[in-house]
């Protein structure tokens, strides 16, 4: 959360807006790329992302562990998403937070993954064409971890 209030702060020293009613889209599009995402339902989560970021989608995807699979197929439960914080640098970019709830998290290759209770994300928007996609420079990192 830390890094939250940071970039927020960043983003709004920057002279960043609040997403107004118009750019709900965006949160709409963060909330179905991340139900999708963490869902493991990556040809879905195709459908919300830039072109260029589908290579990150195909990555996790190639991925996904037998012992992954088994975790996934153990548990009734989904993964739930809550979309938090909207911030946009421009009126074609920003960044939307969502807190992930019961998911399972890839571990390094040849690992299975672990689930995890509840961790943020902040996730970048890019308006393309009249409409907010996902964009991924990478796999999604939680706040949570140590960036130092």
């Amino acid at each position: 959360m830390r890094h939250l209030k940071l970039c927020s702060a960043v983003l709004l020293l920057a002279g960043c807006q609040v997403f107004g009613d118009g750019e709900r889209e965006a949160g709409k599009i963060a909330r179905q790329w991340a139900e999708a995402y963490f869902n493991y339902d990556f040809r879905e989560a195709t459908r919300f992302v830039t072109p260029e970021s589908e290579k990150w989608l195909h990555f996790a995807a190639s991925n996904v562990t037998e012992q992954d699979i088994e975790i996934l197929n153990a548990t009734d439960e989904r993964a739930t998403i809550n979309v938090g914080d909207y911030y946009v640098g421009t009126d074609t970019t920003g960044m939307i937070s969502v807190t992930v709830n019961n998911f399972l998290s890839m571990d390094s290759i040849g690992h299975a993954g672990s689930r995890h209770e509840s961790e943020v994300f902040i996730l970048e928007v890019v308006k393309r064409n009249g409409h907010w996609k996902i964009r991924m420079a990478g796999l999604p990192r939680s706040e949570k971890q140590s960036h130092d």
